[in-house]
């Protein structure tokens, strides 16, 4: 979980954790998958890196902007205006995932 500041509001953001529909809305403007836009990230793509900024804005801030206004600028967008703020958490399983281990270990046990 990070916290995002901007224009001094915070929000707090997680990447792996995305709604179904926000991460829909990203793929369908930039083409990049969950693994795809993490990588992109990585490498510092723009694509990406205007995406993540339309996702605070947009989904978490409740602007009305677009993935075009940030990319043709009708939206002007630093990415220096944002601050990310990384928050230590405990490490506990997925739950999902843990329920899909202990279904397998299950299944082969049974």
């Amino acid at each position: 979980m990070a916290k995002v500041t901007y224009q001094g509001e915070t929000h707090e953001i997680d990447l792996a954790r995305l709604p179904l529909h926000e991460g829909i809305a990203i793929q369908k403007a930039t083409s990049f998958g969950a693994v795809g836009m993490g990588q992109a990230l990585k490498e510092g793509d723009f694509i990406a890196m205007a995406a993540i900024a339309w996702l605070i804005l947009h989904f978490r801030m409740g602007k009305d902007i677009t993935f075009d206004d940030i990319c043709t600028g009708a939206h002007p967008v630093n990415m220096g205006d944002f601050t990310f703020e990384q928050e230590e958490q405990e490490e506990t399983p997925d739950p999902p995932a843990a329920a899909v281990a202990g279904t397998r270990t299950s299944r082969a046990s049974g």
